[in-house]
């Protein structure tokens, strides 16, 4: 199988984490993580063979079980390891051919989506060309004294309380007593450096994988957001939180270090208000929040994976500038979409520091998804992981099952447009509902009892006024429902997590356009209704719209007033929780809703967006 596909090959000195001075090869073990994988994958051993490891899913292990890729003793630097990528496309035939139902697929006509666990942009979006990828995401080696490793996840059951819970994953090499030692770090209000014993305990492992126990902190410091208009009350104040096994020898009680970890969190509490005056409100730390911000999708175009720049990192690298941008310009909100990547945990990190609030989507959009099978194993995986490293982070204030499934199977006529009848559509129907209303819930009470969940955006659609009255909305009633943008600020629902309108890009990427009619991908409605709207609500003249310079200028300024009047709107509602522009970002040369365009230049809505922000006062 390895012969027949792509290969990216490192050498282990040369990898992130390898120590300078490598320890004798009998002793020690050498383990080679990996954040994130474009699979399927299957990792190798050069000098050996290669090994059963193999993952389908993007997101799974996610990070990967770690027994699974502690390397054979006797690996030296000199060494290389690798990883193969078979044919994702290939995979999907396979297991479309053995499933056999139909599945709405608007955005990818090949039918690939519902059968590979990865971002559903990648096979295309009314804003993207079909983009799928391959390779490696970030990974490290770490020398370790035995085959044990900690994967350190900490989530919170009541922190205004000052109290906790703490779960760790623990895989080790053989059944023993091992002592866990867990500690707390932070700075006082003095700029004063405070450690915690928070606990201290023994265990006999036998064939358990997973330790749990609770903690108490003493003057735990509050992890506050931004406020709207981007206003900090005080610095995000997080905790260091430190764990380590030891290997406990009897009767001696001689004990050796085997692994550690850390992980920075901190203590919040968060809830939804549900009121007549507060239809759909974030509370944060007993607060009201306005919601003000954007939703971030890929953060730029590729389509060939260079193994020697990681696309995964350089993505991360971008989007960690977009947010940095986000906190000065007054926004306080980033959703992280559901048919993009989960955010990382560099992301994270960076989202805990700024106090930005981040609304995440489970990694599930524009299909719907087999109910059993080996896709849907790696769902339930998928979620287990993912929500367990999510919640860890204290910028994490609301999960959320999927994107638009719901209010897509209620009324774009998937069913008819895909043949769905009978047992199919019941089937599909009633395996959406357990999943993500019975199942992640489930999962989210075990993990993170303390976090805000969705089980799907939006929670009421936008065709009629009583969708306006609860829930949150994606509102499209201009573009999708050719009415006119004033809408937009005369009718505001209780939470608008996407809305927006088009516009072209810069300068630098329309010159890429030449000889190409590619950059009319940006929706199905295609240039008419763009012209429409700029016919009628601009007095832009028939001449200059008769130019792509003049309807480039014309709908870049038509966005930016649009964008400036709309954001103002709902920050003076009172029954409005938030607005989340669509979108942040381009990943493709495309007309778009982005204020941000495939070379990262501004827009001049971005610089409306920023002015409106700004003048928030909630």
């Amino acid at each position: 199988m390895i012969l027949d596909t792509a290969l990216v090959v490192w050498a282990l000195a040369a990898m992130p984490g390898a120590p300078e001075i490598w320890p004798e090869p009998q002793a020690a073990v050498v383990v080679w993580e990996l954040e994130e994988v474009d699979g399927p994958a299957l990792a190798f051993y050069e000098p050996g063979t290669p090994s059963s490891l193999g993952t389908s899913s993007r997101w799974i292990p996610g990070p990967l079980e770690p027994a699974s890729w502690v390397l054979p003793r006797g690996t030296r630097s000199t060494d290389r390891v690798g990883m193969a990528f078979p044919d994702a496309d290939e995979l999907a035939r396979v297991r479309r051919a053995a499933d056999g139902k139909p599945y709405p697929t608007d955005n990818d006509p090949a039918g690939r989506t519902p059968h590979l666990r990865r971002p559903g942009v990648e096979y295309g979006w009314d804003f993207s060309r079909p983009q799928p990828q391959s390779g490696p995401g970030t990974h490290r080696i770490r020398v370790r004294s035995e085959a044990a490793l900690v994967d350190a996840l900490f989530h919170q059951e009541d922190s205004l309380a000052r109290s906790g819970a703490w779960s760790v994953r623990v895989a080790v090499a053989a059944p023993g007593n091992y002592r866990t030692a867990v500690t707390a770090e932070w700075k006082d209000a003095a700029g004063r450096q405070v450690v915690q014993t928070v606990s201290n305990q023994v265990y006999k492992i036998a064939d358990e994988r997973e330790l749990s126990g609770s903690f108490a902190l003493n003057d735990w410091p509050l992890w506050q957001p931004r406020l709207a208009g981007g206003r900090l009350r005080t610095l995000p104040q997080r905790v260091k939180m430190k764990w380590q096994l030891w290997a406990v020898d009897e009767p001696a009680g001689a004990e050796r270090l085997v692994d550690s970890a850390s992980l920075w969190t901190g203590r919040r509490s968060v809830a939804r208000e549900q009121t007549a005056e507060h239809p759909f409100a974030l509370v944060v730390n007993g607060e009201r929040r306005f919601c003000a911000g954007v939703n971030a999708v890929r953060a730029q175009n590729r389509t060939a994976y260079p193994a020697e720049s990681p696309t995964m990192r350089e993505e991360d690298a971008v989007l960690q500038r977009r947010l940095e941008e986000l906190a000065q310009a007054g926004a306080n909100t980033v959703r992280f979409w559901g048919g993009g990547r989960y955010p990382s945990e560099r992301l994270l990190r960076c989202a805990d520091s700024l106090g930005l609030m981040l609304w995440v989507d489970f990694s599930f959009a524009g299909t719907v998804y087999p109910t059993s099978g080996p896709v849907f194993e790696e769902m339930k995986q998928e979620v287990e992981r993912q929500t367990a490293r999510l919640s860890a982070h204290p910028s994490v204030v609301l999960l959320c099952g999927n994107n638009e499934l719901e209010v897509a199977w209620n009324n774009w006529g998937w069913q008819k447009k895909y043949g769905i009848h009978g047992q199919d559509s019941l089937q599909m129907a009633q395996g959406m509902q357990s999943f993500f209303r019975e199942f992640v819930p489930t999962v989210l009470a075990r993990q993170a009892p303390g976090a805000l969940y969705l089980p799907t955006s939006p929670l009421s659609n936008w065709g009629k006024p009583s969708d306006f009255q609860t829930g949150n909305n994606h509102d499209w009633r201009v573009w999708h429902g050719e009415q006119p943008t004033a809408v937009l600020a005369e009718q505001i629902a209780p939470f608008v997590t996407e809305w927006g309108v088009p516009s072209y890009p810069g300068s630098s990427v329309r010159r890429r356009w030449v000889g190409s009619n590619d950059h009319y991908l940006f929706s199905y409605k295609g240039m008419s209704l763009l012209n429409r709207y700029l016919e009628n609500e601009t007095n832009a003249s028939q001449r200059s719209l008769a130019t792509e310079r003049g309807r480039a200028r014309w709908s870049r300024r038509w966005q930016a007033r649009v964008v400036a009047r709309t954001i103002a709107a709902q920050a003076a509602d009172p029954r409005c929780g938030g607005s989340l522009v669509w979108q942040l970002n381009d990943v493709d040369d495309a007309i778009s809703w982005s204020l941000l365009d495939a070379d990262n230049q501004p827009k001049p809505a971005w610089r409306a967006a920023k002015r409106s922000w700004r003048r928030i006062r909630r």
